[in-house]
């Protein structure tokens, strides 16, 4: 390859010169303004209120009994301790 004289370069074609976040961006932005309108709607308020109760549940009903977080904090701190696990 040869030098180019500063200021010589060309400049790279058009087709190339877009990048995927140029492309992106449109829809992106297509997107995010959907987002807005959507929760703008006037029933909007209540499905967000329903799904917020319904995640609650869903939290409520994965969570670990007192006896399996007890085992699991020993577990832990044994490890960080690097002491062998007691069974």
């Amino acid at each position: 390859m040869y030098m180019v004289p500063l200021g010589k370069e060309r400049a790279p074609a058009p087709s190339t010169t877009s990048s995927a976040a140029e492309d992106a961006a449109p829809a992106q932005h297509s997107r995010r303004r959907a987002g807005v309108i959507r929760q703008a709607q006037p029933e909007a308020p209540g499905h967000q209120l329903a799904a917020s109760h319904a995640a609650a549940e869903k939290r409520k009903a994965n969570k670990m009994t007192p006896t399996e977080r007890k085992a699991k904090r020993a577990a832990d701190q044994q490890r960080r301790r690097g002491a062998p696990p007691v069974k």
